[in-house]
């Protein structure tokens, strides 16, 4: 009974990634989707080896030619310059589901490290500013400032509103909140990394129109980064709240 349960956890988070494909927003040359959401969510929920397999099963199904991808399915779609980014969603996952199982003995190490998480933020919002040229750069840069201090602010006075009594556990909250976003936003790079390498070399061999390494580092992450950020804090702050149900 207890097997079903799990091989339909599984089944269900790859019908989520599938429906993903299809929530879309038309950026090119890479769109907009939420693949990679429901991707790391299944990570975070399911755990590393039933995660991944989530996504393992999702790639075959398209493979073998259902057009759950974002333009369609069959073995042909190895050859689409985005299919690098279904590849990492695959490793992300196994990623953040195993840096998730780390248990709170590590919990002084898990505070060190999830503090990286905002300094991470702070420092990449610059370097957009720095390395996309005019208003865009500038944009995106401001975008990721704004959302990591609304983040901030919204925490900030969460924290300084609750009961003196309850200030400890309600820590202990916080860290497991920022050792879920880090471990996000190292899968999120997982994927960036695939995506964005196989797209430059798609693009290289492959397609008629080449990109340069610049154009394929701003169109592969940088235009999808403050979004997909918004999509590692949704996941960061939905996890108390869904966990026990696939826990249980």
């Amino acid at each position: 009974m207890k097997v079903l349960k799990l091989l339909f956890f599984v089944f269900f988070f790859a019908g989520l990634t599938a429906l993903g494909a299809f929530i879309k927003f038309p950026l090119t040359p890479v769109p907009l989707t939420l693949q990679s959401f429901f991707a790391l969510l299944a990570g975070a929920v399911l755990g590393a080896e039933l995660g991944a397999l989530s996504q393992i099963v999702y790639l075959a199904l398209g493979l073998w030619g259902l057009p759950v991808f974002a333009s369609g399915g069959g073995m042909g779609y190895v050859l689409q310059p985005t299919f690098g980014y279904l590849i990492g969603c695959v490793l992300a996952t196994y990623v953040v589901g195993r840096l998730l199982e780390i248990q709170a003995t590590t919990r002084i190490l898990r505070s060190i490290l999830s503090t990286i998480v905002f300094i991470m933020l702070i420092l990449g919002s610059f370097l957009i500013s720095n390395l996309l040229p005019g208003k865009e750069g500038l944009f995106l840069g401001q975008a990721v400032l704004g959302m990591l201090f609304i983040l901030l602010v919204t925490l900030s006075l969460y924290f300084m509103g609750m009961d003196a009594l309850k200030r400890l556990s309600e820590y202990t909250s916080m860290i497991d909140f920022t050792w879920a976003l880090f471990s996000l936003l190292i899968g999120l790079g997982i994927i960036y990394l695939f995506g964005v390498t196989y797209f430059y070399f798609n693009s290289t061999l492959i397609l008629t129109k080449s990109y340069s390494l610049g154009e394929v580092f701003e169109a592969g992450m940088l235009k999808l980064l403050p979004w997909d950020i918004i999509k590692i804090v949704t996941i960061a702050f939905l996890l108390k709240k869904i966990n026990p149900i696939f826990k249980s």
